[in-house]
């Protein structure tokens, strides 16, 4: 993953370890097939708390 992913006002330092990305990540998407629907609401919680907050 490019450093430049992390973006100009990243909290973030560094990107995923290889690891991370290998085993959480890949993980995640396997289950998101069974997950999609949840989700895609907590997402959507999330935006609109960030949007609160704003």
């Amino acid at each position: 993953m490019k450093k430049e992913f992390l973006g100009a006002n990243s909290r973030f330092k560094t990107p995923p370890s290889e690891s991370l990305i290998n085993g959480a990540f890949a993980y995640e998407l396997e289950a998101s097939k069974y997950l999609y629907q949840g989700l895609s609401f907590a997402d959507l919680a999330h935006v609109a708390a960030l949007k609160k907050e704003a």
